[in-house]
């Protein structure tokens, strides 16, 4: 009778220490269950963001390529045609600024004022519709001395003169569309502006 209540205590401590080891495994497995479905979400949500970055990517890769125009020239080709008559525009410009008006002595302001007298005649039907139609203008008579007496070949034009003709070929004339005149004499209808240098002891009207 001894043996049989041992036996009975020996297998009721038997099943409860089985019963405890099988939910000590249960938790750990719905533990683990819970970890893997946290690391699924933290997936889904990294997947999520990575859609969002392509999609921005690819946004922004198309606004780059209508950026981009259709003429512009691929890496290693030379420059267009258009881009040659710019810089030759640029330099005929700086060539007359500087001939007409020095560098060193007078302010920007009388720099631009040549540079935009130019530009004003290009845009009048009364002149030629180039720059370097206008500079070398000779009928009815020669708009330009240094372009008539060759000085406007030899002349080397200071980084401020290209820096000013540079700018005035891309931002336009600074005076008034009128003023198309150019003199050591008033001419027009009107003198808008008048720079007196007191290195050449002459002054030059600007009229209209």
């Amino acid at each position: 009778m001894k043996k049989i209540d041992a036996f009975m205590v020996y297998l009721v401590f038997t099943v409860i220490v089985l019963g405890g080891l099988l939910i000590i495994a249960a938790i750990a497995l719905a533990a683990d269950a819970d970890q893997i479905a946290g690391q699924r979400d933290q997936i889904a949500a990294l997947e999520a963001i990575n859609f969002e970055l392509t999609d921005q990517l690819d946004e922004a890769e198309r606004q780059i390529t209508e950026l981009v125009t259709e003429d512009a020239p691929a890496w290693g080709e030379a420059k267009t045609e258009t881009e040659a008559v710019d810089s030759a525009e640029v330099d005929l410009l700086a060539r007359l600024i500087m001939c007409e008006m020095g560098s060193d002595g007078p302010p920007d302001e009388q720099l631009y004022n040549v540079g935009s007298v130019i530009l004003n005649r290009v845009a009048d039907d009364r002149f030629p519709n180039t720059v370097r139609g206008v500079i070398y203008q000779s009928s009815p008579c020669w708009q330009y001395a240094p372009a008539r007496d060759g000085t406007l070949e030899k002349a080397k034009p200071t980084a401020r003169c290209y820096e000013i003709a540079e700018d005035l070929l891309t931002s336009g004339s600074r005076l008034p569309a009128a003023v198309v005149w150019q003199s050591t004499e008033p001419q027009g209808s009107a003198v808008y502006a008048a720079y007196y240098s007191p290195v050449t002891g002459e002054t030059t009207y600007f009229c209209k």
